[in-house]
């Protein structure tokens, strides 16, 4: 039931967003009808101020009703009335309210310990055909160690070493099932991804660290304590190798070959649909706390650097949509949001559900305002055609069509992204550790 953890997250989130509607529309004198928790239909309302605080049925969002949003009145205190700076101010406040909530939460996270993890690798665990990587005959499980001599110990620094090469030969240095390799490639130049692969957090060496009963791990025998370092004889000593020598197997028997207590066993299993279910592998970690001055310091930089990436890897995502070449990564909704939160509480606890809501609260922060109907930032892109206009407003029922409009699409999208979802997840496959 750890998936629950989705409801506080997302509680968080779009409680956040909506305050930052409400308190600056507050501010600056623009009337606020309703503050509302859920989407109606209505439970029930506290009236206080001329304002209505609701709690509706469905879990679900929130929203801040403000008179005259889309210009249906003409009172002097609606949001439609107001000079075009101080609707700036209120539409884009939710979104920076996300981004702040994301910078004291790692802030939050130095001062009062951040996990890091102990013998991490980055690896690969998917390449896409005809890419530098597949034409280089990378496999998914391979460790990737260094980029051009410049040795890379987090995704974070593979992805930087990648891209400082684009569009140029250069040779990785590459773990195999325990051995080095120095591997030459010519990398792609953007917008497509510049090797062509998923990159993943390795751990080395694979120790089992619990067994559901009644599944396949626990009838093959496989114990607490076992570390794996084999797959049907060849060597697998990193959990995205032994990933990889699962996935490309069909549904049948497979040999394990495990260390427990120092003596060498070999396990007969049952793989289904590339997985062997019901373990889990442990990932050695410390807690380190950091001074004020240096948490702070390490909330800017994780912020800034995350605002930088995730438009890279959106990008990279879209141009894969379109070239075939997807190994960036891909969209999750609801469900699929709800499935990472409960894998990364199961692993990390509290300090990954934290970092989680960070992550998300920039996502949040970055998909608002984008320039798309129904979106904060669609609406922003408006008053900016009015001021390059000369302070004449785009006809209210006009703008409101192009919102509907966009409502529509977007509500489809998320259909039909939960519903790739809900697949997946049927099928066993994981949002952490894609296989």
């Amino acid at each position: 039931m750890s998936w629950l953890w989705i409801i506080p997250v997302l509680g968080v989130l779009v409680i956040i967003h909506e305050l930052g509607h409400f308190v600056s529309a507050r501010m600056l004198g623009i009337r606020v009808e309703e503050f509302g928790l859920g989407i109606p239909p209505r439970l029930f309302a506290i009236r206080h101020n001329n304002i209505d605080y609701s709690l509706n049925a469905l879990p679900i969002g929130g929203f801040v009703k403000i008179l005259g949003e889309n210009g249906e009145s003409a009172a002097p205190d609606s949001f439609g009335m107001q000079p075009a700076w101080k609707r700036i101010i209120v539409l884009a406040a939710g979104s920076l309210m996300n981004l702040l909530l994301a910078l004291l939460l790692f802030i939050a996270l130095g001062l009062f310990g951040d996990r890091v993890a102990d013998n991490t690798h980055v690896g690969f665990t998917s390449i896409s055909a005809d890419s530098p990587a597949a034409k280089a005959q990378l496999q998914p499980g391979d460790l990737l160690l260094a980029v051009g001599g410049v040795a890379v110990n987090d995704i974070g620094a593979a992805r930087d070493a990648l891209n400082s090469h684009y569009g140029q030969p250069v040779t990785l240095t590459i773990s195999r099932g325990g051995q080095q390799l120095s591997v030459p490639v010519t990398l792609r130049n953007p917008p497509q991804p510049a090797l062509g692969v998923i990159l993943e957090a390795a751990v080395d060496p694979v120790k089992v660290v619990g067994v559901q009963p009644n599944t396949a791990a626990a009838a093959a025998g496989l114990r607490a304590g076992d570390v794996i370092t084999g797959v049907d004889g060849k060597p697998a000593t990193s959990t995205l190798a032994v990933a990889a020598a699962l996935n490309g197997m069909k549904d049948g028997p497979v040999t394990l070959t495990v260390t427990r207590g120092g003596v060498t066993q070999t396990l007969q299993a049952t793989v289904s649909k590339g997985f062997l279910d019901g373990w889990s592998y442990e990932i050695p970690s410390h807690l380190v706390t950091y001074s004020p001055a240096e948490a702070i310091g390490r909330g800017f930089s994780r912020v800034g650097d995350l605002l930088r990436r995730i438009p890279e890897s959106l990008a990279t995502v879209i141009s894969g949509l379109f070239t075939g070449q997807n190994a960036a990564g891909s969209f999750a909704g609801p469900v699929g949001i709800a499935q990472l939160t409960g894998e990364i509480a199961n692993e990390q606890g509290l300090n990954g559900i934290i970092a989680l809501t960070g992550l998300l609260g920039i996502n949040l922060f970055l998909f608002n305002m984008l320039p798309l109907p129904a979106l904060d930032g669609g609406r922003l892109l408006f008053i900016l055609i009015e001021l390059l206009r000369g302070g004449r407003k785009v006809p209210p029922e006009r703008e409101g069509m192009v919102h509907a409009v966009g409502m529509i699409a977007l509500l489809a999208l998320i259909l039909l992204i939960t519903i790739s979802d809900v697949i997946h997840l049927f099928e066993g496959g994981s949002i952490l550790h894609p296989r």
